[in-house]
């Protein structure tokens, strides 16, 4: 027994040998050739910078206060291709994005609040055969990084990504020494510039008072599969007037309940526009305007309510942080407008392709799992603008 105990040690030690040294032939292979230039060290203390009053002054076009009071904190401006390291809602570095993903497309850079998450000196891109130098996570497959490498040596020179945000590597070596795991990293656009919205529509917030959150087909990964967002959320500090943006009757309200498929205090108008009916959606309202009624004729630019975080549960004030429900949290105050082809809180088109609370697969509502455009949906943004 003994004997073949001994027998059976050398053995699993020969194996351990040979993987070891597959292992190490796949690594030298896949490494030998990867190349990042040596920068000098930099020293984050050295590179503080005068506080963008514009950033600091113009609270509702940025999502500067949610992050006021952490000690570390990056946004992400997609609409101007900057990101900006915070320290106590300071600006303390200003970098240029190089790169992002397609907005057409459902591997657009995702916007959103979200967390730091792991960290990599080089990752291998799961998509194509590159290396990425620093890269830090954004949210799931969505990361920030420097220039990625083939494993040859060669510099990447496409403008192309799959949705993560390239910066030039001195930069992302920054970004990757500043941050922490689960820093607030923030990923926004700019409002849509009143001047930029299409004669007799309407903006449906002021265009200096919200920013957004969320844009529509951004990913956003729940239970291992990406959904894409059917509208998009216009987020404010404080509770700013919605406004209908274009003429139209006012097809439905629902108030929080049950049955708002966690959509609360939501308006519906009926338009017809180049002899077409399509219907605009506005949720989450703090509160619906007293003086709109079901079958109402209304102008364009009528004030519909104001923007709010009400929907079926926690107490029908929805927040971020933890769980979406503690009192102490920052507020998730925002319209969610959808433009779509039915009067519906769910999907227009389309077939019940989403999971519902219960396991089966119904209706979807606020995303979908292919693209919007699929599911009776249209683009908000392109529909409102020249």
């Amino acid at each position: 027994m003994k004997q073949f105990i001994s027998i059976l040690k050398i053995m699993v030690a020969f194996i351990l040998m040979i993987i070891g040294m597959w292992l190490f032939d796949y690594l030298k292979d896949h490494t030998k050739n990867v190349y990042i230039e040596t920068r000098p060290e930099y020293n984050i203390n050295n590179i503080w910078q005068k506080p963008n009053s514009d950033l600091k002054t113009q609270i509702y076009t940025t999502p500067i206060s949610y992050v006021l009071n952490d000690e570390r904190s990056i946004l992400i401006d997609l609409t101007n291709m900057n990101l900006f390291l915070l320290k106590s809602g300071e600006i303390y570095k200003t970098i240029k994005v190089l790169h992002k993903g397609p907005s057409n497309l459902w591997f657009q850079s995702p916007t959103n609040y979200f967390n730091v998450g792991v960290k990599y000196k080089l990752l291998k891109s799961g998509i194509v055969n590159v290396y990425m130098p620093y890269s830090v996570q954004i949210h799931q497959d969505f990361f920030v990084h420097g220039i990625p490498y083939f494993p040859n040596g060669e510099r990447v020179n496409s403008q192309y990504s799959g949705g993560c945000l390239r910066v030039s590597d001195e930069n992302a070596k920054i970004i990757y020494d500043f941050s922490k795991r689960n820093d607030k990293i923030i990923v926004f656009e700019t409002a849509i510039k009143n001047e930029n919205i299409k004669p007799g529509f309407y903006n449906p917030i002021d265009s200096n008072h919200y920013w957004v959150r969320q844009s529509f087909n951004s990913p956003l990964k729940i239970n291992n599969q990406y959904l894409q967002h059917a509208g998009i959320d216009m987020s404010t500090k404080e509770a700013e007037n919605v406004k209908s943006i274009y003429a139209g009757e006012i097809e439905n309200i629902i108030l929080t309940g049950d049955n708002d498929f966690g959509f609360g205090n939501t308006v519906i108008v009926k338009h017809q526009i180049d002899e077409q009916t399509v219907y605009s959606l506005y949720a989450h309202l703090e509160t619906v305007d007293k003086n709109i009624l079901i079958g109402q004729k209304i102008n364009g630019g009528t004030i519909l309510g104001k923007t709010g975080a009400s929907g079926y549960g926690c107490q029908n004030y929805w927040r971020l942080e933890s769980d979406g429900c503690n009192a102490s949290d920052y507020l998730d105050r925002h319209l969610h407008l959808e433009i779509k082809t039915k009067p519906v809180l769910i999907n227009s088109e389309g077939n019940n392709d989403c999971q519902q609370k219960n396991g089966q697969l119904g209706p979807c509502f606020g995303y979908a799992p292919k693209n919007p455009l699929n599911y009776g949906y249209i683009n908000p943004i392109k529909f409102l603008t020249n």
